[in-house]
């Protein structure tokens, strides 16, 4: 069996170092965090096996968002999943949706016709497929952010709402009285969560809400970001508030194309903590998810339908990260 001990023998680091990769500890870089953990599922690290002796056959269902490596959304979510599945006795393949759909159209029969005993689906939005069918689905599956009104399917989440509402309060008390934001598309149910966390912000600490300060771009890649920021600053923002940590990447680009400094003339928070917010130029202020532990804790949901547990809709507290591209506002500086 594999151990911690192992995989530091093999990569030539220490014990405490390889635990901190396994854990999503921040204090060690993304390249060796990603080094730690590709390693570990390469040897089969299986941690604390449970009893269970039965192995079962899972598949993780992604879409829209890049996993490949540690800088993109999806991996630690992926290696945190597969991380997991082999403490409990699950074999894990990626699966993409016209995979399923190749094997028949409707989802149940698809997964039994493949061997599945259940699915993690990443990504998720109200226009793809299967999403109606997952409404009364036998088949057990969590669904990352995507909530599904079925005693068959869970949902497992960060509380968005809650961390853009950190950044409202906290850029407030910084002095921001002209807080805008750029949401995600408004196509999947975080969107709305974020949307809601900005007017709830706005409304605790006093300030209305004004449509001219509000934008929505894709995550990937936030192209449109540039057509929000004049307006902005028509409207004389002080800080922007953005969804993630790319329209953040994307919205410091643009504002230093225009000659402001951040935090100086404007601040901006992000969103998701991925490894490259820390090494934008300022370092990015953001929220941290803890994308490992949300897909560990996705394959212990999972765990618990195939046993023909209950489950629900559970979110996880997000954390906000203070870095520099945010500060007090003094003055209009443009």
């Amino acid at each position: 069996m594999v151990t911690i001990k192992d995989i530091a023998k093999k990569l030539g680091i220490s014990i405490s170092t390889v635990s901190k990769g396994l854990n999503g500890a921040s204090d060690i870089s993304a390249d060796t965090r990603q080094l730690v953990l590709d390693t570990a599922l390469e040897m089969g690290y299986i941690g604390k096996r449970t009893k269970n002796s039965l192995s079962k056959h899972v598949c993780i269902v992604i879409l829209h968002l890049p996993y490949s490596n540690i800088d993109e959304y999806g991996y630690e979510l992926i290696s945190g999943f597969c991380l997991a599945a082999t403490e409990n006795n699950y074999m894990v393949s990626m699966v993409s949706i016209d995979d399923l759909q190749k094997a028949h159209k409707n989802y149940d029969t698809a997964m039994e016709m493949l061997g599945y005993h259940g699915a993690f689906f990443v990504g998720l939005t109200k226009d793809d497929a299967y999403l109606e069918q997952l409404q009364s689905t036998k088949i057990p599956t969590i669904l990352f952010e995507e909530p599904v009104q079925n005693p068959c399917v869970g949902t497992i989440g960060v509380n968005v709402a809650e961390g853009i509402q950190q950044c409202v309060s906290y850029l407030h008390e910084q002095g921001h009285r002209r807080i805008a934001f750029i949401n995600g598309l408004n196509n999947c149910a975080a969107a709305n969560m974020r949307m809601e966390g900005y007017r709830r912000g706005l409304d605790l600490v006093g300030l209305p809400f004004e449509e001219r300060l509000t934008g929505s771009a894709l995550f990937y890649p936030p192209v449109s970001v540039k057509d929000f920021i004049p307006v902005f600053l028509e409207e004389k923002a002080t800080a922007i508030v953005c969804g993630n940590d790319y329209i953040a990447a994307a919205a410091l680009s643009e504002l230093m194309q225009r000659g402001l400094r951040v935090p100086t003339d404007i601040s901006i928070t992000g969103f998701d903590d991925n490894p490259v917010a820390k090494y934008l130029s300022p370092p990015l202020t953001t929220i941290n998810e803890n994308r490992l532990g949300i897909g560990r804790t996705a394959l212990i949901m999972l765990d618990n339908l195939t046993r023909n547990g209950c489950t629900g809709v559970m979110l996880t507290h997000p954390k906000l990260i203070v870095r520099k591209s945010t500060g007090k506002y003094v003055s209009q500086r443009y």
